[in-house]
């Protein structure tokens, strides 16, 4: 009895877990899902800088479905807060895809497989300022103040789940005189799911920026992938996790009119794109970049393996045949020359 005593109670207890609600999760540049268990996964962004002027466009993943999403962002005073182009990713992907390359074998595998390459504006009580616009689907509150801790209670206050840890990384954005972009984003007609319609955030720069220190307080690990367009090569300057992994993409010349971008050096851009897979908890920094020392350029190869291990075994088994046919033949003599 003791024994199902014991399994009867782990089983309520699963139950249990299984239909309470889950607090909703911040995540991925400090978003947040609400209303919901979903959570951020991953975010793709697309970096612009022409040297005086940064724009980053953002796309977030989400896993799972809400009715509504949330996610903030630190970004300089006085960024202009619009619409991004969702058709500018496919071509991003396309224009970073790997070169195919034909590989031969001529050895057979056995069965072993081979693996490829790689509105209003205001004082809010508490200190903070609220700029409140519409972007398209957006509601951008854009929040001023000298007082972290009075950041995060408006957030608290208008539906944005938040936590105490947040107050610090949001005075080391404060002290430099930037602002706190809150934004949501409703579906009416049914749940949000997948890639989120991208937002463009544009600000004088003269130094490119990308801020992500806000997902250090994130849930869920950060699959991260950045491209980055400038007239030259841009390497990173300081790294977000300087214990990631970084995978290389591309670097290297693409006309504009392929990506449907403003030309920054002749008819073309250089676009540079890597990814990383971000560890909350070892997040230390925003990434920052700066021009390379050059414009050398790199392109992933995947190979199509042709296998023609049959020409091995052909030539193989002619040898083999070959072989036995001299051994008989010398044999054959040796037993003639005896008699």
């Amino acid at each position: 009895m003791r024994l199902v005593r014991i399994v009867v109670s782990a089983l309520l207890l699963g139950v249990t877990l299984v239909l309470v609600p889950r607090p909703a999760a911040a995540c991925a540049c400090g978003a947040v899902i609400s209303n919901s268990s979903a959570a951020v996964s991953g975010e793709t962004a697309l970096v612009t800088w022409d040297g005086t002027t940064e724009s980053i466009d953002m796309v977030l993943k989400l896993k799972g479905s809400a009715v509504d999403a949330g996610w903030i962002m630190p970004t300089p005073r006085g960024t202009a807060v619009s619409l991004g182009d969702r058709a500018v990713f496919p071509k991003l992907v396309t224009a970073t895809a790997p070169r195919v390359e034909k590989r031969y074998s001529f050895w057979p595998s056995f069965g072993v497989g081979a693996s490829g390459s790689d509105r209003m504006a205001g004082a809010a009580p508490g200190g903070v300022s609220v700029t409140v616009s519409q972007v398209g689907p957006f509601t951008v509150s854009t929040l001023s103040s000298t007082q972290p801790e009075a950041v995060n209670g408006w957030l608290a206050e208008h539906g944005y789940p938040t936590k105490p840890e947040l107050t610090g990384t949001f005075g080391l954005y404060l002290a430099k005189g930037w602002v706190i972009q809150a934004v949501k984003l409703t579906s009416p007609g049914g749940e949000l799911t997948g890639d989120l319609d991208p937002l463009r955030m544009t600000f004088p720069a003269t130094t490119p920026v990308y801020p992500i220190l806000l997902s250090q307080h994130a849930r869920d690990d950060q699959a991260v992938t950045l491209y980055l367009v400038a007239a030259h090569r841009l390497e990173v300057a300081t790294a977000a996790s300087p214990t990631a992994y970084t995978t290389s993409l591309f670097a290297g010349r693409v006309p504009a009119a392929q990506l449907g971008l403003r030309a920054l050096d002749g008819d073309s851009v250089y676009l540079t794109a890597f990814s990383q897979f971000l560890v909350p908890d070892q997040i230390t920094a925003d990434y920052t970049f700066r021009q390379a020392p050059d414009d050398t350029a790199f392109q992933r190869v995947v190979y199509d393996d042709i296998d023609l291990s049959w020409i091995t075994l052909l030539v193989a088994l002619g040898a083999f045949a070959a072989g036995a046919l001299a051994i008989a033949v010398i044999l054959a003599r040796r037993t003639r020359r005896r008699s």
